[in-house]
């Protein structure tokens, strides 16, 4: 036998590979790289050893006359995509080795009917989550709870994690829906061991979108929608409201007055010129209806993605314009993300 010794690098960056393992074929005997790459092994002529590491080809390269081999590894897509990675910023798991209940949604499954508000598209599409709008104006505020509120002075909302960052539920509302590649839902109590105290009500996981190598891609899209009301309670045309006194009487019933008759009646008292406000004594079609407005929106989005080997790129930018149906209520957001 004689001393071999060699180096072992990859093959996408040139550089030494630590950990490699290096044995006899057929025997239980070998060595492993050093922190640069490099191993020592005694062996005979004709011996074949066997180079394997995680997230590389296996090789395997005979001992001829020289004493010096180095060896290429080239990294195994496959074997990459098989790795299990569990920590804090993110889940990565088979759905059979968690020990919570999880849910996935995709892009396309949040962005259904152009929402501008990614908590709005969260809605009714994961099983226990329940999204309360302290406000029906175009820019509400909201609270999403996961697990039920289990506190009557404490915190009940789930935590949000945007790639890998708590941050406050504030966030979710500037955040633009078509830059979100999946939100990932954390419901059960084991799920509170990755983020401790603050994941007892369980986690939104919000990953977002990032450049990928290949083509370069711009992506342009518009949406205009418009908002009605559907219908009001159905009120009653057949008595007006007030009575025949001039005086406001606080005990008395207002809302049944005399029934109405279609007569021209003075409205109010006689102003000091003698002028008098007189219309007639019957109901007015479409009365609250005609109170709401017609709410639009007017969402415009623009993207661009691509990058090659060494580095990617994703820039966007969205511009939502929102009218709402009360009058007045209107509201114009414009964001960028790189």
């Amino acid at each position: 036998d004689r001393t071999i010794t060699g180096t072992v690098t990859s093959a996408d960056d040139k550089l030494p590979i630590p950990g490699v393992s290096v044995r006899i074929k057929g025997a239980n005997t070998g060595t492993s790289t050093d922190a640069t790459g490099k191993f020592t092994l005694n062996v005979g002529a004709g011996t074949v050893l066997e180079f394997t590491s995680i997230g590389y080809t296996k090789q395997s390269r005979t001992v001829g006359t020289a004493n010096t081999i180095n060896v290429v590894l080239v990294s195994d897509a496959q074997s990459l995509n098989e790795v299990v990675i569990t920590t804090s910023l993110g889940i990565r798991r088979s759905a059979a080795s968690t020990g919570y209940s999880s849910q996935t949604l995709d892009n396309k499954s949040l962005t259904e009917g152009k929402v501008t508000n990614l908590v709005t598209g969260l809605a009714s599409k994961v099983a226990g989550l329940q999204i309360n709008l302290n406000n029906n104006g175009v820019n509400p505020t909201t609270r999403v709870i996961l697990r039920g509120n289990r506190s009557l002075t404490g915190n009940n909302e789930a935590l949000i994690v945007v790639d890998g960052v708590p941050v406050p539920k504030d966030v979710l509302a500037a955040l633009n829906p078509n830059d979100v590649e999946d939100v990932t839902v954390l419901k059960g109590a084991n799920a509170a061991s990755l983020y401790g105290s603050e994941g007892v009500n369980g986690v939104l996981i919000v990953t977002t979108k990032k450049g990928k190598n290949g083509n370069n891609q711009v992506n342009f899209s518009s949406t205009t929608s418009l908002e009605t009301v559907a219908y009001m309670p159905k009120m009653q045309e057949s008595f007006g409201n007030g009575y025949d006194l001039n005086t406001y009487v606080p005990y008395e019933n207002t809302s049944w007055g005399p029934k109405y008759d279609g007569s021209i009646v003075t409205v109010g008292p006689t102003l000091a010129n003698g002028a008098e406000w007189k219309l007639p004594y019957s109901a007015i079609e479409n009365e609250k209806m005609n109170f709401w407005d017609t709410g639009r929106t007017f969402q415009n989005d623009l993207s661009f993605s691509g990058g090659d080997d060494k580095s990617t790129y994703f820039f966007s930018v969205q511009d939502v314009k929102i009218k709402g149906i009360i009058p007045k209520d209107e509201n114009r957001r414009t964001s960028a993300r790189m």
